[in-house]
C-alpha cells in the first residue's frame, strides 16, 4: 500500500507518524470503526496544516482494519 509515502512509524513525514496517530486515538472507542473508513475514504482537516490524505478506494475493509490494528497497537 502507499501508506509509507506519507507516514513513517515514529517520525512525521507528510502526514503524522503512526505513533502520533496511535496516541491520538488510543482512548477513542470509535477509533476501530473510524480509522479504517478514514484510510479507505481519505480526507483532510484532522491534523495541523490541513494536509490531505488520499483515498484508498481499492483497499478492502479487512485490509484497512488490519492497518488500523497495527497503528493502534504501537
Amino acid at each position: 500500500h502507499n501508506c509509507l509515502s506519507c507516514h513513517q512509524v515514529d517520525k512525521k513525514l507528510v502526514g503524522p507518524s503512526f505513533v502520533e496517530i496511535s496516541k491520538r486515538y488510543a482512548h477513542a472507542d470509535s477509533a476501530k470503526l473510524y480509522l479504517p473508513q478514514k484510510i479507505i475514504g481519505g480526507g483532510t482537516g484532522n491534523w495541523i496544516g490541513n494536509i490531505a490524505m488520499p483515498a484508498n478506494p481499492l483497499l478492502k475493509e479487512s485490509e484497512a482494519k488490519e492497518i488500523s490494528r497495527f497503528i493502534l497497537n504501537l
